[in-house]
C-alpha cells in the first residue's frame, strides 16, 4: 500500500523592537529564532520507505535565524526643523525635505539535501532521494572520514562542501547520510533609499532614488547537492540580484 503522508513541526521565538524618535528618526527591528523540522518536503518519496524517521531532519525552507532593520530618518535641515526653520524659500527647496531610509536583512543559510542524482538508483527501491555515506568506502570497509564536508573559510567562496566527505554507498544499500542536515551560505543585504519631499499647500511631491543590494554583495546560493555530478560542491548561481538603482517621483493631493 502506497499512501502521501507527512509530519511537521515548527518552534519560533519572535522578538520586535519599534521606537519613534522626536527628532524625526523611527527604527523598527525584527528578530526570528526558528526550527521547521519534517519528514515530507518537496514532491520526492522517501529513501527507504519502511523507515519515515531516517528522513526526518531540517526543512527545506528551515531558517534559523532572520533579522531585519529598517528605519527612517527625516534630515533636520529646512522649514519646522531644528536647522534652517528661518531659510528662504529658494535655500530651502535645495537643502530642505531631504529623508532617508533602508533595510537591512540577516538570515542564515538554508538547507543543503545531499543526495544522489535521481538517475542513479543506487538502492533499486525506486526512490528519488538515494543519499550518500558520510565516510570513506575502502577494501569493501566504511571508514568515517576526518574531512569535514562543509569547507571553512575557503580560499575560493565558489567550494562549499568537500567532496572527500562523501562517498556512494554499496549498491543496494541506503547512505547514512541526513536529509537537510548542513546549512548553505547566509545571506545579508542592505537597501536604501534617499527622498526629497515638496510642499506646496495641497500638493506634495517625492523624489526618491532606491538602492537595491546597495553595497552589491553577492549573496551565494545553493552548492550542487548531488554527491555523483562533477559540479558537486561548487556554488554557480547568486541568490539576490546584483546592485539595482531605480528613480522615482510621486504627487500627492
Amino acid at each position: 500500500m502506497l499512501q502521501s503522508s507527512g509530519s511537521s513541526v515548527y518552534h519560533g521565538l519572535l522578538g520586535r523592537l519599534e521606537r519613534r524618535f522626536s527628532g524625526g528618526l523611527s527604527l523598527l527591528a525584527s528578530y526570528t529564532y526558528g526550527h521547521a523540522i519534517d519528514d515530507s518536503t518537496g514532491t520526492n518519496v522517501t529513501q527507504d520507505a519502511r523507515n519515515l524517521r531516517a528522513d526526518r531532519g531540517n526543512s527545506d525552507f528551515d531558517a534559523r535565524h532572520r533579522l531585519v532593520i529598517s528605519y527612517v530618518y527625516e534630515l533636520p535641515f529646512g522649514h519646522q526643523k531644528a536647522i534652517g526653520s528661518n531659510w528662504g524659500s529658494a535655500i530651502n527647496a535645495v537643502f530642505g525635505g531631504w529623508q532617508l531610509s533602508g533595510v537591512g536583512t540577516f538570515q542564515s543559510g538554508q538547507p543543503i539535501f545531499v543526495q544522489l542524482s535521481p538517475s542513479s538508483q543506487n538502492s533499486y527501491t525506486g526512490s528519488s532521494r538515494d543519499r550518500p555515506n558520510i565516510a570513506f568506502i575502502a577494501d569493501n570497509r566504511i571508514t568515517v572520514t576526518t574531512v569535514k564536508p562543509v569547507i571553512e573559510n575557503p580560499s575560493d567562496k565558489t567550494v562549499y562542501l568537500a567532496r572527500a566527505a562523501f562517498s556512494i554507498p554499496l549498491t543496494g544499500n541506503f547512505g547514512n547520510a541526513p536529509r537537510n542536515y548542513f546549512n548553505g551560505p547566509g545571506t545579508n543585504n542592505f537597501d536604501f533609499m534617499v527622498g526629497k519631499n515638496f510642499r506646496r499647500e495641497r500638493l506634495n511631491a517625492q523624489f526618491r532614488a532606491e538602492f537595491y543590494n546597495a553595497f552589491n554583495r553577492p549573496s551565494l546560493n545553493q552548492p550542487n547537492r548531488f554527491v555523483d555530478a562533477q559540479a558537486f560542491g561548487t556554488i554557480t548561481s547568486t541568490l539576490l540580484q546584483n546592485r539595482q538603482i531605480q528613480f522615482g517621483l510621486k504627487f500627492t493631493y
